[in-house]
């Protein structure tokens, strides 16, 4: 061990591979995708179209600036996934369906939220009645309490959705802490 001359270092597993900048531009280009794909069947279920929609579109046909928006909800999984008391681990078995609680569902779909209302706001949107990407207006650039059941449940079904994709891309989410209290929402936090 002397040969090893403060070389080796000891650290937690759990915290190192939690750690969201562990998710590299790869990867979240990857769960980006991931994420559009799993937004467009979505939306077909709710009925969307491209002329209600603009995002209702294959990936390569997307703005850049919509682009942007999935890879910043790629690069907030493991943000979320630390505030559930989780880590992102690689798959080498089947994947199964991760149980997050109700309590997790809702609060990392406040989580969700509020970083995209944040992202939006930061790239000029303000809030408008009705969607008008032209000039940048949308009716849920509004707090959590306010905004519709219908768009509530578009970030349930995003945070639902992070298991799949994450076992496409070869990862499963592994719960390191049992009973851990989720934290308040923080919109200045991305």
């Amino acid at each position: 061990m002397e040969d090893l001359a403060g070389t080796l270092r000891v650290f937690a597993v759990t915290e190192e591979a939690g750690e969201p900048g562990l998710i590299d531009e790869d990867l979240i280009e990857r769960l980006a995708q991931a994420i559009h794909e799993r937004y467009l069947v979505d939306g077909v279920r709710r009925g969307d179209t491209p002329a209600l929609n603009e995002s209702m579109i294959p990936w390569a046909a997307l703005t850049e600036a919509k682009k942007a928006q999935n890879r910043g909800q790629a690069a907030d999984i493991g943000r979320k996934l630390r505030a559930a008391g989780c880590v992102l681990a690689p798959s080498v078995e089947a994947p199964g369906a991760f149980p997050f609680t109700d309590a997790e569902v809702g609060q990392l779909a406040k989580m969700e939220h509020a970083r995209w209302m944040k992202q939006h706001v930061g790239e000029g949107w303000v809030y408008g009645a009705e969607r008008n990407d032209a000039l940048k207006q949308h009716p849920d650039i509004v707090d959590w309490n306010a905004l519709p059941e219908e768009s509530r449940e578009k970030d349930r079904a995003a945070v639902r959705s992070l298991p799949g994709i994450l076992a496409d891309a070869g990862f499963r989410i592994v719960r390191v802490t049992a009973n851990r209290r989720l934290p308040a929402v923080d919109p200045d936090v991305p």
